[in-house]
């Protein structure tokens, strides 16, 4: 991926469309806004289809996405979530602090197999959690993006 590239995001009801487009819809990336009443597992099949990253507050798009139980194991490979906070006011603010985290995350994913990229914000520790990457190098890589403040867990 070069740095022309852009994250197809997928965002659902939770952020205005025009919104997202400021938010979201910058350096490259791509948006497709989902109306409200449109089907999780269509929103989630399409963004594994295309690697898109779902921008939602919903907790069932994480935890498809996140699954890492040996009797239940995720189906995907490509898709990637990022979790935000339910309030809108909360919410904006840290994807646009954060998109950069996101993008170099999203970066570093697109080098392995399994190219999930989940992550969830965790405002009250200011703090974001990078669960996508059982390498780990992936701290030290996303510090060569230039990206500090993000803790990372194994997947």
């Amino acid at each position: 991926m070069s740095e022309l590239d852009g994250i197809p995001f997928f965002v659902d009801e939770m952020v205005p469309p025009l919104r997202a487009a400021t938010l979201l819809g910058v350096r490259g990336n791509t948006l497709r806004h989902f109306e409200r009443g449109t089907e999780d597992r269509a929103i989630l099949d399409e963004a594994e289809a295309s690697g898109g990253v779902v921008v939602t507050a919903d907790r069932w798009f994480y935890d498809q996405v996140h699954s890492r139980l040996p009797h239940r194991p995720s189906r995907l490979r490509r898709a990637g979530v990022v979790r935000i906070p339910g309030v809108r006011r909360v919410a904006e603010p840290l994807l646009a602090e954060w998109l950069p985290v996101i993008e170099a995350a999203y970066r570093v994913a697109q080098g392995r197999a399994d190219r999930r990229v989940v992550i969830a914000f965790e405002p009250g520790q200011g703090r974001i959690v990078i669960d996508n990457d059982p390498d780990p190098t992936v701290a030290a890589r996303l510090r060569g993006e230039g990206i500090t403040g993000a803790a990372v867990r194994r997947l």
